[in-house]
């Protein structure tokens, strides 16, 4: 992609291409999700997609990293520090290994610039395989400016993307139902639509979502008789942990 205008992309230097740290979702005290996140990369790619150095596409990853990543687990503290690590991970790790193996094999698999360029047409400056002729100094050549802003993916065209690449990594269950699905993708276009420097709060991530579908942040209970009896206690762990899933959503993917 050119970038016409605004400040210059940050960490474009060769040291930070070789950087493959993996990304740590910030945490939900922060209260906000900031739109400038998405509105410059912070890398140059000359591929379509996330960056190798990106969990999800890590071959190195596996479901217990990813799940300690999203809702970070070996971050908490406080004098109970283990034990609200056993805990958590006895809540999470019989359902959410699982989910977490499904996200780190659909998206190592997923072709984005098949994605992309379905929803997102890109011009005639790509080849077919995704990669950017960066090297072509004629690339630009003959195009007035005019032209080349022309070639911008409408708002409209991005959420339909975004939304797009959510489904095939995800499965229906990490987003708890359907009806979740379609209140983040509403969330997703609002984000989107946003001015560079506005922020979204975090009571808007939960907008229209039902806390109870997701059923694989549940506390494994006994039997299904117990199912129904939930605490004040429990329903506030349950509701933080979709928070922090969400939250770690919208920042780190």
């Amino acid at each position: 992609y050119i970038q016409l205008c605004g400040p210059p992309l940050r960490g474009t230097s060769k040291s930070d291409n070789n950087n493959t740290d993996i990304v740590v979702a910030p945490s939900v005290s922060s209260g906000f999700v900031p739109r400038h996140l998405i509105f410059y990369n912070e890398k140059f790619s000359k591929s379509v997609g996330l960056p190798k150095s990106h969990q999800l596409m890590q071959r190195s990853s596996t479901p217990f990293e990813l799940l300690d990543i999203i809702f970070k687990i070996r971050f908490q503290k406080g004098k109970e520090k283990k034990v609200l690590r056993r805990r958590l991970w006895k809540r999470l790790e019989h359902k959410g290994v699982v989910i977490c193996q499904q996200i780190l094999q659909k998206s190592r698999n997923l072709n984005f610039y098949r994605v992309l360029e379905k929803y997102c047409p890109l011009p005639s400056m790509h080849n077919r395989t995704g990669a950017l002729k960066v090297n072509n100094s004629n690339m630009v050549k003959g195009m007035a400016l005019h032209e080349v802003v022309n070639k911008y993916s409408s708002s409209k065209m991005v959420v339909a993307f975004i939304t797009n690449v959510l489904k095939r990594i995800f499965p229906t269950e990490f987003f708890g139902s359907r009806e979740n699905f379609a209140a983040i993708s509403t969330t997703i276009d609002n984000f989107i639509h946003m001015r560079r420097f506005e922020r979204m709060p975090y009571h808007e991530l939960m907008k229209n979502i039902s806390v109870t579908k997701f059923s694989w942040l549940e506390k494994k209970r006994k039997s299904s008789t117990t199912r129904k009896m939930r605490s004040s206690s429990d329903h506030e762990e349950h509701s933080k942990l979709v928070l922090t899933l969400l939250s770690w959503l919208f920042q780190s993917v």
